[in-house]
């Protein structure tokens, strides 16, 4: 039996004609009897303990004006009985009133008549009805204690609706995730009125289904309004309506009736699809590339009658569907990847060779140099050896000082130009960097043009600055070399 039942029965003798009235931070119950009644003492300050001390009571008899009120039932119940003793009510019609003012501060709230508590939310245009709930979802939980010993127990990700007489606790959905949501939500949808608190899983029931509850069924037209919300492209919100616009391969513009909850046109069966494609998109893996699936699959397979009373519907094992799409598409840009791979490759592998093949006429040019003074100091040593004179002559030391600063000048030229190259195609190699750098991830990059020490310039330019700077090297010191002895033979003659 309702607590508030058995408080009107113990006064007045019977339970049945009362009229009562729930609403979020009050409850009034009323009811009309003929004295003389008995009440119960002992079982009216029994049933007074039971209520919630969170809560203000006040107990009052009535007949064309007041009679008797009590804030306190225990201790003010025998003045209630005295009145009621009063032979100068006896016969008479009087009105007893149950009011209690909730205390609704501390995330439990009192339910004393579930169905009219129902009633009330159901009849709630969709604003308020969000406007009830925000505030407790973003402080973490709300418990509705519902004072019938009969109460069917049922919770959503932060809800919880319960009988006074269990010790279960709501579940709080985990703030950083709420967040993440909430972020992503703004970033892949329009929303003018967006209640930067509240997401599906709010309304989304977890535990306790009753396909025959009508506060449930309030719940899951809420909650499919948050899942469009979340899935289309524009959305907004007002006391009247609610209006949507889904972009696809199909464009959908409507607009729903949200003046009353229960009154929210749609088809329930889709609410199960649309949650499942709702954590899909939102949960798991790119979700602007899902998103962007699901807004084309929707919108092949919505229905919607284009009246604010008209249905919203969606042909059946969409979310099927939407996977099955996504599964296409990965296919495809898996081929593409490989294909964009093989060519990235093909491309590295082609500057690379070209800088080799640059660096390589650079050292050939350089071991020919060498070789030319080389063969012509070795010929004049063996043709001194013949003639059998003691020493090289000045003219061939001279002709050697000049083939010497022509082997400078030459090799200068071709350490420019070598340079030169090496830097245009440092710059093609840059430029194919930033040309893929938002299409693969750093570690592909480091794949493809080089390992973290070499990033920035690539495998094959860094080996061969390298290659040219230890050339150099070599050409100052065996230059150095060949001009300290001639110079010295010069000096010698």
């Amino acid at each position: 039996m309702k607590l508030y039942k058995a408080i009107i029965k113990a006064l007045t003798g019977a339970e049945t004609g009362t009229t009562e009235v729930e609403e979020k931070g009050r409850f009034t119950v009323t009811k009309a009897f003929t004295c003389p009644v008995q009440p119960d003492k002992a079982e009216l300050i029994r049933l007074a303990g039971l209520l919630p001390p969170r809560d203000s009571v006040q107990l009052s008899l009535h007949q064309a004006t007041p009679i008797c009120q009590i804030s306190d039932i225990a201790s003010g119940v025998d003045d209630l009985i005295e009145k009621l003793s009063d032979t100068i009510y006896q016969g008479e019609e009087l009105t007893v009133k149950l009011q209690i003012d909730k205390d609704t501060n501390n995330g439990i709230i009192s339910v004393y008549d579930y169905q009219k508590f129902s009633d009330y939310l159901a009849g709630l245009n969709l604003l308020d009805f969000l406007n009830f709930f925000s505030e407790w979802f973003h402080q973490g939980t709300i418990t509705f204690e519902v004072f019938d010993e009969n109460q069917h127990e049922w919770s959503t990700g932060t809800s919880l609706f319960r009988s006074n007489k269990s010790q279960s606790q709501p579940s709080a959905y985990p703030a950083e995730k709420r967040q993440n949501i909430l972020k992503l939500r703004e970033r892949l949808c329009h929303s003018e009125k967006t209640f930067d608190t509240i997401i599906p899983q709010d309304f989304i029931i977890t535990q306790g289904k009753d396909t025959n509850d009508e506060l449930q069924k309030a719940f899951q037209r809420v909650s499919l309004i948050f899942l469009m919300m979340h899935l289309f492209d524009y959305s907004s919100l007002s006391t009247e309506d609610y209006r949507f616009k889904l972009c696809g391969y199909k464009t959908h513009a409507g607009i729903i009736s949200t003046k009353s909850v229960k009154d929210i046109k749609h088809c329930l069966g889709d609410y199960a699809d649309l949650y499942n494609i709702f954590k899909w998109c939102y949960e798991y893996g790119q979700k602007d590339e899902k998103i962007s699936i699901a807004r084309n699959v929707l919108s092949l397979n919505m229905t919607y009658e284009n009246d604010p009373d008209g249905e919203f519907s969606l042909e059946k094992d969409v979310y099927e569907t939407v996977k099955s799409n996504y599964e296409f598409f990965e296919r495809d840009h898996i081929r593409q990847y490989v294909e964009l791979h093989a060519k990235l490759n093909e491309t590295i592998l082609s500057l690379e060779e070209k800088i080799i093949g640059c660096v390589n006429k650079y050292i050939s040019e350089f071991k020919a140099g060498l070789f030319v003074i080389a063969s012509f100091l070795i010929s004049s040593f063996v043709l001194r050896f013949i003639n059998k004179a003691e020493s090289l002559t000045p003219t061939i030391l001279w002709i050697s000082l000049i083939i010497i600063a022509i082997y400078v000048i030459s090799f200068l030229y071709t350490s420019w130009e070598t340079t030169k190259a090496i830097s245009n195609y440092s710059d093609s190699f840059d430029s194919l960097k930033r040309r893929y750098r938002d299409i693969l991830s750093h570690k592909e990059q480091i794949e493809l043009f080089g390992n973290e020490e070499v990033y920035e310039h690539g495998k094959g330019i860094a080996f061969a600055e390298q290659r040219v700077k230890n050339y150099k090297r070599a050409w100052l010191t065996t230059s150095g070399i060949l001009v300290v002895g001639v110079i010295l033979g010069l000096l010698n003659c």
